[in-house]
């Protein structure tokens, strides 16, 4: 407030894993407009990081240039674009079998679990800036917080003596749908498909729960996985750019 004046809002949702979402502010337009957004960023931001916040993120609309300019001026790095697909699963689609061996996920097998997870982040093409600037367990709270969880749909898969890759899933029973939260592959097993096979067994998990679409989103620059799901049948629904802001000590 300016003098008793309402000037100007902005909102900010904490959630689990130490991250924050943040909306640009929304400021009425006057000769201080700068001045107020910057305010509010940076009341924002302190009061974040009094909460153990560690990661701030914002998603624009790739034409929303007055919002990417007022988060560039204030520290935030354009981090990804980010690509929503989506992939309706009509009657009688075929997906085919797999040779992979999948165990959920159990609190005994919880270290296994973020042991895979992290292997599958090295050499990762999504939003990189993001490696290794929070612990293991706090990016699986935040993965745990997305749409419903069930441990039956936290997925490592097998083949032969040990853990190839991961598939964790959740629904959105508002939206007849499953989202992919998160697939990797371990780097030694790069390069022999499983990336196709985790998607379809996605598809295949999915469709038996009765679900009507498969969900996920994916950073433009990994060219391997926008392939990946092309070829498979998604088809883009949405596009925002990611804004990020790492709040350090």
């Amino acid at each position: 407030r300016d003098q008793g004046q309402l000037v100007g809002v902005l909102l900010t949702v904490m959630q689990p894993g130490r991250t924050a979402i943040l909306w640009t502010p929304s400021v009425q337009q006057s000769t201080n407009a700068d001045r107020v957004a910057d305010a509010l960023l940076r009341t924002a931001q302190e009061q974040l990081a009094r909460h153990g916040v560690v990661v701030v993120q914002a998603l624009l609309d790739p034409t929303d240039h007055p919002g990417a300019q007022c988060l560039t001026r204030n520290g935030y790095q354009r981090a990804a674009e980010l690509l929503y697909l989506e992939r309706r699963l009509a009657e009688g689609t075929s997906t085919g079998k797999t040779s992979l061996q999948f165990v959920n996920y159990t609190s005994e097998r919880h270290a296994q679990f973020a042991a895979v997870v992290e292997q599958t982040y090295e050499g990762s093409l999504d939003a990189p800036e993001l490696n290794g600037v929070r612990p293991i367990n706090d990016v699986l709270a935040g993965y745990r917080a997305v749409g419903v969880f069930d441990s039956a749909r936290w997925l490592l898969a097998h083949a032969g003596a040990g853990p190839v890759g991961c598939l964790l899933m959740a629904e959105h029973a508002e939206l007849d749908a499953w989202e992919v939260v998160y697939l990797g592959v371990v780097p030694a097993w790069r390069g022999r498909g499983l990336g196709r096979e985790l998607t379809l067994e996605a598809f295949r998990r999915a469709r038996s729960s009765g679900a009507q679409r498969v969900l996920l989103a994916v950073d433009q620059n990994n060219r391997p996985a926008c392939n990946l799901y092309t070829e498979v049948g998604f088809q883009p629904c949405d596009r925002r750019s990611v804004f990020l802001r790492i709040l350090r000590d």
